[in-house]
C-alpha cells in the first residue's frame, strides 16, 4: 500500500469577518480623508469668500439695522418712563426731564457694561475649559503630532501628495492645540497604527479600530453638516443669484424702515410733552460743567458705595 502523501495547501483561508472589517477600515479611512478635506475647503475657502460676498452686498444695511435698533430701544425707554410719570399725575418740568434722561443714560451704560461682563464671563468659561483640556493635550498632542510628522516627513515617504495636503494642516492643528482635528489627521495619515498598516492580529482590536474610525467619521460629518446649516453657508447658492440679493436687500431695508417708523412714533410722543427741541436741549445740557460734575459724582457713588459693590 503506497504511503499517503500529506495534503498541503498554499492558500490559507482568512476569517470572513476579518476580510469584512479590513475592507470597512479602508473605506472609513477614505471617508475620513474626504470629510476632512471638505472641512478645510469650507473653513478656509468657501466661508471667507461667502462672508466677503455678503458684506459686499449687505454690510451697510446690517449696520443700519443695528443703529436703528439701538435708537429705538433708547427712545422706548424714555417714553416708558415719561408715560409712567404722566399716569401718576406728575408734572414734567425741565428738572424732571433731566432726571429721566440721566436715568436712561445710566441704564444704557449698565446695559453696555452687562454685555461686556457677559463677554468676559464667556471668555473665562472658555479659559476654564482650555485649562481642563490642557492636561489631556499635554499628554496626547505631542505624541500624536510626532507620529504624523514621522509619516509625512519627506525623508520618510515618497507620497508628495499626502505631504502637501496634510503637512500644513497638521502644523495648524498642533499650533492651535486642536486635538480632535489632529486625531483625524492621524487616523488618515498613520492608519490607526504606529508602525504598520497591517491589521491587528487580534480580531477584537481590529473591531475596536474600525469602531473608533467610524466615530471619527461621524464626528467630522456632523461638524460639516452643522456648518452647512449656518450662515453664511446657508446662503451658498443664493448669494450669487440677483433675485435673492434684491429680495434680501428689500427685507433688510424693511427692517430698517420699521425701526425708523417706530423710533419716529416714540420721538413724536416725546416732542409732544417735552417740546420740539428736547433732544437738542438735552445734548447741550450734557456739555455743561453741571452735567459733567453730576455724571462724575454718580459714577463715583455707584463704584464706591455699598450698592455698587453688591
Amino acid at each position: 500500500m503506497p504511503d499517503r502523501v500529506p495534503h498541503t495547501s498554499s492558500r490559507v483561508e482568512r476569517h470572513p469577518e476579518r476580510v469584512e472589517l479590513e475592507a470597512r477600515r479602508l473605506q472609513l479611512r477614505t471617508d475620513l480623508a474626504t470629510a476632512l478635506d471638505e472641512w478645510y475647503e469650507l473653513q478656509h475657502k468657501v466661508i471667507p469668500e461667502l462672508r466677503a460676498e455678503y458684506d459686499r452686498h449687505f454690510r451697510d444695511l446690517e449696520v443700519g439695522i443695528q443703529s436703528e435698533a439701538l435708537r429705538c430701544a433708547d427712545l422706548a425707554r424714555r417714553e416708558e418712563l415719561f408715560r409712567t410719570k404722566l399716569e401718576r399725575g406728575e408734572k414734567i418740568s425741565e428738572h424732571t426731564a433731566r432726571l429721566v434722561h440721566e436715568m436712561v443714560e445710566r441704564e444704557f451704560a449698565k446695559l453696555r457694561e452687562r454685555l461686556q461682563n457677559l463677554a468676559e464671563k464667556d471668555r473665562r468659561k472658555r479659559e476654564r475649559r482650555r485649562r481642563r483640556l490642557a492636561k489631556q493635550e499635554l499628554r496626547e498632542l505631542p505624541g500624536i503630532y510626532r507620529e504624523i510628522v514621522k509619516k509625512l516627513h519627506p525623508d520618510a515617504t515618497d507620497n508628495s501628495a499626502d505631504f502637501s495636503k496634510y503637512w500644513q494642516r497638521a502644523q495648524q492643528a498642533y499650533q492651535t492645540r486642536n486635538l480632535a482635528r489632529l486625531k483625524s489627521i492621524y487616523d488618515i495619515v498613520c492608519g490607526g497604527g504606529k508602525d504598520t498598516d497591517e491589521a491587528p492580529a487580534d480580531l477584537d482590536l481590529l473591531r475596536e479600530e474600525v469602531n473608533a474610525l467610524q466615530r471619527r467619521v461621524d464626528y467630522e460629518a456632523r461638524k460639516n453638516a452643522k456648518l452647512k446649516t449656518e450662515e453664511p453657508l446657508a446662503w451658498r447658492e443664493d448669494l450669487y443669484r440677483d433675485e435673492w440679493i434684491d429680495e434680501h436687500k428689500k427685507g433688510l431695508q424693511a427692517e430698517i424702515d420699521a425701526k425708523k417708523d417706530e423710533a419716529e412714533r416714540r420721538y413724536q410722543f416725546l416732542q409732544s410733552i417735552l417740546g420740539d427741541d428736547w433732544e437738542a436741549r438735552w445734548k447741550e445740557y450734557c456739555k455743561t460743567p453741571e452735567a459733567q460734575e453730576r455724571r462724575a459724582f454718580d459714577e463715583d457713588f455707584m463704584k464706591n458705595s455699598y450698592f455698587g459693590g453688591r
